[in-house]
């Protein structure tokens, strides 16, 4: 698939742009961070985007070799997951100048996931092997964390971190002290904190770590 409207400069920053810069591209990118989706679930995590609009952007990242499809909808390629770093950088930038959340916010449960994910701290990964599930509200998704990196996973999970939208966007407006809850297989009382230590939010106070897991 040709591009639309080429930079035409020999240069990286304007080559990547060439290929995932046209508007809801590092978007759908970031919702794919956590594990594959199908058609109609990107759709509802993207409020906004036209369906043809995001049908066509699909095809130019799996042209790209950005994105593929799956049994199970649409996955990031090993090539396109090295876009991970740079969209972590970018949710930084854009936490620093980012307001207050709006008094009645109504996000996705899977934009909360993919928040966590995005944050992964491969430095506090070091030395874990560990099969997590990541739960918000109506959604999952379950990666194997290993070698300071992750991938989405279909294995059956060590544990479980479950949460809110709200737990994760606006942590001060959660009356409970301990809005993160862990399940585990196994009973070992620092393993929620470990998981949790491995997710660091972009912004002041979102950091879940400075929240306690509760063990049941």
């Amino acid at each position: 698939m040709p591009i639309r409207h080429p930079y035409r400069q020999y240069c990286p920053v304007a080559t990547g742009l060439d290929l995932v810069g046209e508007r809801w591209s590092l978007l759908i990118v970031r919702d794919l961070a956590a594990g594959p989706r199908r058609f109609r679930q990107l759709a509802r995590s993207l409020p906004g985007v036209a369906h043809d609009v995001l049908a066509d952007r699909l095809r130019t990242l799996t042209t790209a070799g950005v994105a593929d499809r799956v049994e199970s909808g649409y996955a990031l390629t090993e090539d396109g997951r090295g876009l991970l770093p740079a969209i972590r950088a970018l949710a930084e930038w854009g936490a620093g100048r980012m307001g207050p959340p709006p008094s009645e916010m109504v996000e996705p449960a899977w934009r909360a996931i993919t928040a966590l994910v995005i944050g992964f701290d491969p430095a506090a990964a070091a030395g874990v092997d560990l099969v997590i599930r990541l739960r918000v509200d109506d959604e999952s998704a379950t990666l194997h964390v290993r070698d300071c990196d992750y991938r989405p996973t279909t294995r059956e999970p060590r544990l479980t971190l479950t949460t809110s939208v709200a737990a994760v966007f606006d942590p001060g407006r959660v009356p409970d002290s301990s809005p993160f809850v862990c399940t585990q297989q196994g009973l070992d009382p620092g393993l929620g904190e470990q998981a949790l230590s491995l997710f660091r939010l972009p912004g002041p106070g979102t950091h879940p770590t400075n929240t306690v897991a509760q063990m049941r």
